[in-house]
């Protein structure tokens, strides 16, 4: 018997300029699946909040995660490049990942407030419930993780939303940035620097002490 791999569906990859480095997003046919940010620019790794880690195999790339460990590899499609797409590539990215793109370009330039585009993002129903509530929070503002947990419904959740928050493969379309601790600024999927730029570019300005 002959068993046929089922095709994954195509990918589209756009990497975009940005005063902080090219940030990359990663969409398939529903909306974004993944938002990768660049390391932080000529931080160590105990100041930008990431573990240092060997370098990843071909064709995988850092993933943002907490700091406590090494990064993990996150495997992703090649770049299409002039004259031929790879497998599971596109080579013409939809005219909404290109809006989205130029505004990633423009809300890091500190030009834009708004950041929408159709979201596919892989997660739990709970994870899911989080990033939507997340979304929420207006540009400029705060919540804590006890806030947010209360908007869903139960305090207590306060630990579990920072875990789906860790998870986040969206930021700054789910921006879990605005997401704060009681006592300080908390985590940040890709880092603590880029947490802390994120908000001062939206006028919030916290102490890490």
């Amino acid at each position: 018997m002959t068993i046929h791999a089922k095709p994954s569906p195509p990918l589209h990859r756009v990497l975009v300029p940005t005063p902080f480095g090219p940030v990359l997003l990663v969409a398939g046919a529903r909306g974004l699946r993944a938002v990768i940010l660049p390391p932080p620019p000529s931080l160590p790794p105990r100041l930008s909040g990431a573990a240092a880690a060997p370098p990843c195999p071909a064709g995988g790339e850092a993933a943002p995660w907490p700091g406590g460990g090494p990064r993990p590899c996150r495997r992703l499609p090649p770049p299409a490049r002039a004259g031929k797409a790879p497998v599971g590539v596109t080579e013409a990215p939809p005219a909404w990942l290109v809006a989205a793109a130029r505004l990633v370009r423009d809300y890091l330039a500190g030009r834009g407030q708004t950041l929408a585009a159709p979201l596919d993002p892989p997660g739990t129903p709970f994870e899911l419930r989080v990033w939507a509530w997340t979304r929420r929070i207006a540009y400029g503002t705060t919540v804590t993780y006890g806030e947010l947990a209360s908007r869903l419904g139960d305090r207590r959740l306060a630990r579990a939303v920072g875990r789906a928050l860790a998870r986040n493969p969206l930021p700054l379309f789910v921006p879990c940035h605005r997401v704060v601790a009681a006592a300080g600024p908390g985590g940040f999927s890709a880092g603590a620097w880029w947490k802390l730029r994120l908000l001062s570019l939206e006028g919030i300005f916290l102490s890490t002490r």
